[in-house]
């Protein structure tokens, strides 16, 4: 006999001596519950990652899901990220954390499901093997999904801080200081204004005060990356020679900073006061011996902030 048509048999005959009433009797409870839990689940998750939303929509929601579910578990998720995009506008790309959590959930859940039936069987000590396997496989996937997470956030505010555009600026001066300054009173002094930021935040906060010195009067950049991720390496030869920017700037940096295929961090920061100090800024450069951290910046910022404001009269 064919393995399939063996496979096949076997099924039916399972079937045949199933206790289909009994079966019925605890599941049709068991689905309302399990369904009611994961409702909630889904909402807090939901709420966590997207938006705020309520209860009773999400549990018809949910229910109708578990009909897709029946076909394949990753179209009743899909069926979940289509209601949330349509419902809530939700851009499907960032409907991924709610359903990487809803898939660790759903792996523990089974888990323990399994943990539970292996002991009022009697066959613990074996699904106590299998489970651990399982949560072996899980722990695998889930740091596989955190190195992803990890590879495109770094790809991501590469874009965002290390690049001398003016997108930072703009994004900024357009959206973030007009959602403040409906709840917030916010000086329109530029003089008034810093950015600061360590690292990538460090060069960005540079980007910003130098493509909108109109805006931006003041900056602090801790261990800034002033190297060739996004040709910040450029900046110290564009303040020799671009025109002079009224700026006011605060360097930190460590000669155990960071060396590697972008560049060496403390010579690059060493390159900018240079530059800065050839054309005449009023800046500072903070050196120490320190690595590629906000040690020794957070410990002088007390005194880099009243340096920063000494120029404003209270």
């Amino acid at each position: 006999m064919l393995p399939l048509e063996a496979a096949r048999r076997a099924m039916l005959e399972s079937f045949e001596r199933a206790q289909w009433g009994t079966f019925l009797l605890l599941m049709a409870p068991y689905s309302l519950f399990f369904c009611a839990v994961d409702s909630l689940v889904v909402r807090q998750a939901v709420s966590w990652f997207n938006v705020p939303v309520r209860y009773r929509d999400v549990f018809p929601i949910r229910a109708t899901t578990y009909i897709l579910t029946l076909l394949n578990t990753q179209v009743g998720q899909g069926g979940l990220a289509v209601f949330l995009h349509k419902r809530y506008a939700i851009p499907f790309w960032q409907i991924t954390g709610t359903v990487l959590v809803l898939l660790l959930v759903e792996v523990y859940q089974l888990a323990f499901y399994s943990f539970v039936g292996a002991a009022l069987t009697g066959e613990l000590e074996q699904h106590l093997l299998d489970v651990e396997h399982g949560v072996r496989r899980a722990d695998d996937f889930m740091n596989e999904i955190q190195e992803y997470a990890n590879s495109i956030v770094e790809r991501t505010k590469t874009f965002e801080y290390d690049d001398l555009a003016d997108r930072y600026a703009r994004f900024l001066i357009e959206e973030i200081i007009p959602a403040l300054a409906k709840d917030y009173a916010l000086a329109d002094d530029r003089k008034m204004r810093a950015v600061c930021g360590e690292s990538s935040g460090g060069i960005c906060a540079f980007t910003v005060a130098w493509q909108r010195p109109d805006v931006f009067h003041k900056v602090v950049s801790h261990i800034g990356s002033f190297t060739n991720i996004r040709g910040g390496h450029e900046f110290p030869a564009m303040i020799r020679r671009d025109a002079k920017r009224d700026i006011k700037v605060f360097l930190q940096d460590g000669s155990g900073d960071l060396d590697n295929r972008f560049g060496s961090w403390w010579l690059a920061n060493q390159q900018m006061a240079a530059a800065l100090a050839f054309r005449g800024y009023e800046f500072q450069f903070a050196k120490g011996t320190g690595g590629h951290d906000g040690k020794h910046g957070g410990a002088i910022l007390p005194d880099t902030l009243r340096w920063l404001w000494s120029d404003v009269k209270p």
